[in-house]
């Protein structure tokens, strides 16, 4: 490398560290936005890493590591770097090697959760706290948070709230596989969103994710969810090693089949000619009320056997 291009790669790099820095204190001290600025905090690792390659997207790393322990102290600057710069440098390279959407969102969300992981091991070696009990805060909170919505609704917030309460709070440690996955998949999600919109402001031309009305699964989809219960229902009362898989496969299927039938449902809304800000509206009111959420379920099991939208058709596919 030349010394002119080192110095250019430097100074682009010493640039991407500043904006993740102050992304990194955006989260640290601006509640609201918070959440926002930390999973938009691995773009420009990514573009570091798509830009100029490995070396300068781990050289960012370590300075935005150095510079937020400086500010903040090092646990935590490590409690950041270490779950979300991985996922910068994975969704760089995937950038970089224009891997179509889907692929790139996998291997996104293989480098989320091992970076979770690792963050793990950093809140329990260095922080002292144990991770699980951290999710069982996060989920009380949440729980508070839709009672306080249904107590304004004018609903009876006990007797909606108490049965999943109790049940979700005595599953939580046997579906922490699963919820780890899950938000692995809505990191890599949202992180992707925001990283593609980055691009295209810096003139980067990527292939897109195809409208949400047009998202569906193969017509043998279904048999992961019934594989799920089976083994569920073949370890019942047992709790050993297949209990743990179904239930932790089931958990996962049910929210993909729920995406995919809200998809199904916009796709409806669509053809009645809905305008879009209704249609949005309505999707989110789906998660407001759990027999909504079943419901979607439902729909997305049922699209998925009998492609009611007509989409394998279009594609040339062979119907179920």
């Amino acid at each position: 490398m030349s010394g002119r291009l080192a110095t250019r790669s430097l100074t682009e790099g010493a640039l991407l560290a500043t904006v993740a820095v102050i992304l990194a204190l955006a989260g640290v001290y601006f509640p609201l936005l918070g959440t926002l600025a930390l999973l938009a905090w691995p773009t420009p690792v990514m573009l570091a890493q798509m830009r100029q390659g490995m070396r300068l997207s781990l050289l960012t790393m370590a300075v935005t590591g150095v510079l937020l322990a400086s500010l903040v102290g090092p646990v935590p600057a490590l409690a950041l770097v270490v779950p979300l710069g991985p996922l910068g440098i994975t969704m760089g390279e995937a950038f970089r090697r224009n891997l179509a959407p889907w692929p790139t969102l996998g291997v996104a969300t293989a480098a989320a959760l091992a970076s979770q992981l690792a963050g793990f091991g950093v809140t329990l070696l260095l922080m002292g706290q144990n991770p699980i009990e951290l999710y069982r805060s996060v989920f009380d909170q949440s729980i508070q948070m839709a009672g306080s919505l249904y107590g304004r609704m004018g609903l009876d917030t006990e007797a909606i709230l108490r049965p999943f309460q109790e049940q979700a709070a005595s599953l939580l440690g046997t579906l922490l596989p699963a919820t780890l996955v899950v938000a692995a998949v809505m990191t890599a999600g949202i992180t992707y969103g925001i990283s593609t919109l980055v691009l295209r402001r810096l003139g980067y031309r990527g292939e897109p994710f195809p409208p949400f009305a047009r998202w569906q699964l193969p017509p043998h989809a279904p048999l992961f969810y019934i594989a799920a219960v089976s083994l569920v229902y073949l370890d019942a009362g047992r709790g050993g090693p297949l209990h743990l898989v179904g239930a932790n496969l089931a958990m996962i299927t049910q929210l993909v089949f729920v995406v995919i039938g809200i998809a199904a449902i916009y796709w409806w809304l669509t053809r009645f000619g809905l305008s879009r800000v209704f249609r949005i509206v309505l999707m989110v009111y789906v998660f407001v009320f759990p027999v909504l959420v079943y419901a979607a379920m439902l729909m997305g099991l049922l699209d998925s056997l009998f492609d009611w939208r007509k989409l394998r058709v279009q594609k040339g596919e062979a119907g179920p």
